[in-house]
């Protein structure tokens, strides 16, 4: 029965109706009390006669009081007054989103808004554990000060559909006992309408659903029948948003794809994580769809002149890849909740979790005044402790086998060989040396023994030794030219495993028995590893790798787990966030350091102060990787560079005067990359390479995007020379030695320059120097960089700087660029968790930083560019940040 204006509920007097529906009649009314206007939804009958399902309600309503978020519509009160149940709420002033949708879609970057702050609520009502489950656009609400509130938290949880009542989207909500179905048909996920037990991922595909709308302005999933949209939800993908005619930015479809995957574990796993993706993501005015162009990677395989020899070279590449993904075969997670509890809060970089054997703490480091410091936390709650407070990095922390103490590892310092390791208590106080180490160290829980990496005699050794340096034994002596790190003592003290780690992408896990048998490897293919753990029955392994990763530079690592009698690698986290350092306890419980990236292209002046970020260079943004090595033309207008988007490399380019951005290359084949585009000094032509599967080089195209051809294979680490009629480059398939070499541009052989490996090369403004690095290695296989100047043909050359392995960005992988007047190469230095901007003088060698990120954790990929006057420099910087998280769930 309607309340009429002036009536009264308990305080609360009845100004006007605003609405009603199967979920209830909604009211004006004035709080006499406080003498406010609020909302008063009264609850339907079947809701209020129902006990148990009205208790349910109570509690949610409290739970969702109890947030206070300005994303979520406050309930003020929940009362009864006779027969009438009736909850208080706070009263709006706009449209419903379902209103505003009437009028067809909405701007791509309101959408964008929109959606960020209804992800952001969700997070935070997840958080709390609760589950909205009827998430649509008429339970979204626009506020005309801009906000968006999310109505009806708990209601669709409870109220049933009014007898007799259909619409084109009916809401079918009974109670919640597994096999019953609730939600909106349209909206609801695969799970629901089967009935499943629905968690927080449900919310997550509801709002897809509800973006793809904002977006196009068409619903998903739609039939002429309930029973035909919930066909299509269960069986169909809706259309892609840009068949509708409108420039969509591809990762925005991206996120939309991976929130209206069918099955829950491979959508976002939060709605915080898919707040972040939203956060990152925006539009550039001006950008103009293309037709696709024919695909680089076919390019040398559709030649006609390829003779047979060389379709029978490929066909055993293609087996040979055939075989690595069947050495892989990547499974299916498990359809168990999946939960992430976040233990740390602190800005920047929190690094190398390790439990405690007690279980009780977890020790890491985070970022203070730019170097890595020890913090311990404990695992049920309260503020981090920083325990070291030292001028160095303290690096790989973990614990002594009584849980008492800390072992931790500083690196070497200028012109030292080695790092140190070092023990500290959990509570703090002076550190105590322990001995000369080339990475982080492990205490085994069965002895007091600890394993630790140091130099020999021209080769590296694995070490068990006491603390207190006696009984020391040589486990093995270890192939030189890789590095070491992460020992990791078997929970059984019968096993060590560890990390060898190559300047390229061959990087594995080895394991040895404590006994000294030789090493066995127990990983193949994974791609860049970044830590792992034992199992707690040491029965196989937990590691971070970025195998399947579809980053062009900064790859995404995900968790997979390897048991040793089966040696198969099985996937356990998906998504685009990274999970790194992973660590076991001996109850199984998984802690990890969980990496976001961002990116964007800032322009540096040489002197003096002024950055500026180059708003519009990112025709869509990524928490990782999304813009790489750009490259300004010779007329300083427009810079060229790379941006992964929707998991694809391709080139843009961007007007530096009005922001507008062109794609140049097409490319949608995942194992195809794109990188170091160079625009050739007449402005005519970019260089830039390419690597698939099997093959890889450098091709051009023009800046208006025609003319694409291939140029070069088996080349990399190219430059243009001054008058454009060459492109150096290094042959990767030199042996032994892998030359540099010049390719006239217009066609004709290559001519060698020189033969001693020389790579990362650059020509001077007037062609008579050629800058270029050279690999050296020191004791033990540990590598340097110079780079050294020559004349452009072979001969004598002269060293200008050497500079160690770790100060290098990307595992070695940067190039300088010089300066228009000769004087000045340009190139990234890493400093700890900083990489700046340095500035190596083509004279004498002097070297100084031109930029100064402080502590921030930063990173410039491969290469940087000069603007033609010589004033500033390009650089894409990316900015990281990195939390401690607790993951439950996942089996092994």
């Amino acid at each position: 029965m309607a309340l009429a204006a002036g009536s009264r509920l308990g305080a609360y007097q009845i100004l006007a109706p605003l609405g009603a529906g199967g979920m209830g009649e909604v009211y004006k009314a004035r709080d006499t009390k406080l003498d406010r206007e609020v909302a008063i939804k009264v609850l339907p009958q079947s809701l209020a006669a129902d006990s148990v399902a009205l208790a349910r309600f109570e509690r949610e309503a409290k739970a969702v009081a109890a947030l206070s978020h300005p994303n979520i519509l406050a309930i003020h009160d929940l009362a009864r007054e006779g027969e009438t149940t009736y909850a208080v709420m706070e009263l709006l002033d706009g449209e419903t989103l379902g209103e505003r949708l009437s009028s067809g879609p909405l701007p791509t970057r309101k959408a964008i808004e929109i959606g960020r702050e209804i992800a952001v609520g969700l997070a935070a009502a997840h958080e709390k554990g609760i589950v909205h489950r009827d998430l649509k656009p008429a339970n979204l609400f626009l506020m005309k000060d801009g906000r968006v509130k999310i109505l009806d938290f708990g209601l669709a949880r409870q109220i049933s559909l009014p007898k007799g009542e259909e619409t084109q989207t009916p809401t079918v909500t009974r109670h919640t006992e597994p096999g019953t179905v609730l939600g909106t048909v349209g909206y609801m996920s695969p799970e629901q309408l089967r009935g499943e037990p629905a968690d927080a991922r449900c919310d997550v595909f509801s709002f897809g659903a509800v973006l793809y709308e904002m977006v196009s302005g068409r619903r998903a999933f739609r039939g002429d029948t309930a029973i035909e949209t919930m066909n299509a939800i269960l069986k169909e993908d809706p259309p892609e948003l840009s068949t509708g005619g409108r420039a969509v930015p591809p990762a925005l479809e991206r996120i939309v794809a991976h929130c209206l995957e069918k099955r829950p574990e491979q959508r976002f796993q939060s709605a915080q994580d898919l707040a972040f993706d939203l956060e990152l993501v925006s539009t550039v005015s001006g950008v103009r769809a293309r037709p696709p162009q024919k695909p680089l990677a076919s390019w040398a395989s559709r030649r006609r002149s390829v003779v047979a020899a060389l379709g029978l070279a490929l066909g055993a590449l293609a087996l040979g890849a055939l075989a690595g993904r069947l050495i892989w075969r990547p499974q299916q997670p498990s359809t168990s909740l999946v939960r992430v509890h976040r233990l740390t809060e602190l800005t920047g970089l929190e690094e190398f979790p390790a439990l405690s054997p007690d279980g009780r703490s977890v020790a890491f480091t985070a970022d203070v005044d730019g170097r890595r410091q020890l913090w311990v936390r404990l695992i049920v709650g309260g503020p981090a402790l920083q325990i070291t407070r030292d001028p160095t990095d303290h690096l790989y922390p973990r614990w002594s086998r009584d849980s008492s103490s800390i072992l931790y590892f500083s690196p070497p310092l200028e012109g030292e060989e080695a790092g140190s390791l070092w023990e500290v208590s959990a509570l703090g106080g002076t550190p105590r040396r322990l001995a000369n180490s080339l990475s982080g160290a492990d205490a085994s829980s069965a002895d007091d023994h600890i394993a630790f990496f140091r130099l020999g005699t021209n080769k590296i050794e694995l070490v068990v030794a006491k603390r207190d340096g006696s009984d020391r034994r040589v486990m093995v002596a270890l192939e030189p030219g890789y590095d070491y790190a992460t020992p990791r003592w078997s929970p059984d003290g019968r096993t060590l495993a560890y990390e060898r780690r190559s300047h390229g992408r061959d990087q594995a896990i080895f394991s040895i028995r404590s006994t000294g048998t030789n090493p066995k490897q127990l990983t193949r293919g994974t791609g860049q590893l970044n830590g792992f753990a034992w199992l707690p029955d040491s029965s196989g392994i937990v590691f971070s790798s970025s195998r399947g990763s579809i980053m062009l530079y900064l790859e995404t690592f995900q968790l997979s787990t390897l048991r040793l009698d089966d040696g198969r690698p099985r996937q356990l986290t998906f998504g685009e966030v990274s999970y790194v350092h992973p660590d076991l306890g001996h109850a199984g419980t998984l802690v990890a350091s969980r990496m976001r990236m961002r990116s964007d292209l800032w322009r540096f002046p040489v002197e003096g102060n002024g950055a500026e970020n180059v708003r519009g260079a990112m025709p869509v943004t990524r928490q990782t990787a999304e813009v790489r090595t750009p490259s300004v033309s010779p007329d300083g207008r427009e810079v060229v560079y790379v941006s992964d988007i929707a998991g694809h490399s391709n080139l843009w380019v961007t007007r530096l005067d009005t922001g507008e951005s062109r794609q140049l290359t097409f490319e949608r084949d995942p194992n195809l990359m794109i990188g170091v585009p160079l625009w050739s000094p007449d402005g005519r032509q970019i260089a830039f390479y390419w690597s698939g599967e099997s093959s890889y080089g450098y091709s051009s195209i023009q800046p208006d995007g025609s003319g694409l051809r291939q140029i070069l294979s088996k080349g990399w680490w190219a430059c243009w020379s001054p008058d454009g009629r060459w492109l150096y480059y290094q042959d990767r398939e030199g042996i032994p030695v892998r030359p540099l070499k010049k390719l006239p541009i217009d066609g004709g052989s290559p001519v060698i320059v020189r033969t001693d490996s020389a790579f990362m090369p650059a020509l001077s403004p007037d062609g008579k120097t050629l800058y270029f690095g050279i690999e050296v290695l020191r004791a033990a296989g540990a590598v340097d960089y110079e780079i050294r100047s020559a004349s452009p043909e072979d001969g004598p050359s002269r060293l200008l700087a050497r500079l160690p392995w770790h100060r290098m960005p990307d595992a070695g992988r940067f190039q300088p660029v010089i300066s228009p007047d000769g004087r000045w190469l340009a190139l990234p230095l890493t400093d700890g968790v900083t990489t700046n901007i340095w500035a190596l003088s083509t004279t004498d060698g002097v070297i100084h930083r031109l930029t100064d990120f402080g502590h921030r954790p930063t990173f410039i990929s491969r290469r940087v560019s000069w603007s033609p006057d010589g004033r500033s420099i390009y650089a894409a910087v990316s900015e990281g940040d990195s939390d401690i998280v607790l993951i439950d769930g996942l089996t092994w």
